[in-house]
């Protein structure tokens, strides 16, 4: 690896990349127990945007490598999911191998409202549904957001429960 590094006192490692162009500094965190794995690959790892996330990847070979792929070892059908959703914490620890339709759980709300809450402007109400079982289901209808955001956390955690939050 050509990147910088510091190893940290709470077992962790930090990479540094520095882009060329614009002189930002990027820095991801791995677990120090797997720096020797990360630090046998030749080339940099290179840290990119794509929309709002940054990732941190490295040529290997003819293919590119997702640093968090690389250090839990996932097989091309399965999903890494970053549990607190930074892409730039590659411990373990915050790293889970999940299906697609359990990261699709933690996936954010867009919009104002929180997740799986939408308003129903025919009735005034706020009303909670998402899919399950590829069917969609509704959780009811509720005067405030507040009411319907604690029943879509509660509905949650009974019907996905790969989700987070």
């Amino acid at each position: 690896m050509k990147n910088h590094f510091k190893h940290n006192t709470d077992g962790s490692t930090t990479i540094y990349y520095t882009h060329p162009k614009t002189g930002d500094l990027f820095e991801t965190i791995i677990d120090t127990e797997d720096f020797e794995k990360v630090n046998s690959v030749k080339n940099t790892w290179v840290f990119y945007k794509n929309g709002k996330k940054v990732r941190v990847k490295c040529r290997i070979g003819n293919k590119h490598h997702y640093l968090y792929r690389y250090i839990m070892n996932a097989e091309d059908s399965i999903v890494v999911d970053h549990i607190d959703g930074n892409t730039l914490n590659n411990r373990k620890s915050n790293l889970r191998l999940v299906s697609q339709k359990h990261n699709l759980h933690n996936q954010k709300q867009r919009g104002n409202l929180p997740r799986n809450v939408n308003y129903n402007p025919l009735r005034n109400k706020y009303r909670v549904t998402f899919m399950v079982d590829g069917k969609r289901k509704s959780f009811g209808q509720y005067d405030t957001v507040e009411e319907a955001e604690k029943v879509a956390i509660e509905a949650r955690r009974k019907f996905m429960p790969g989700s987070i939050k």
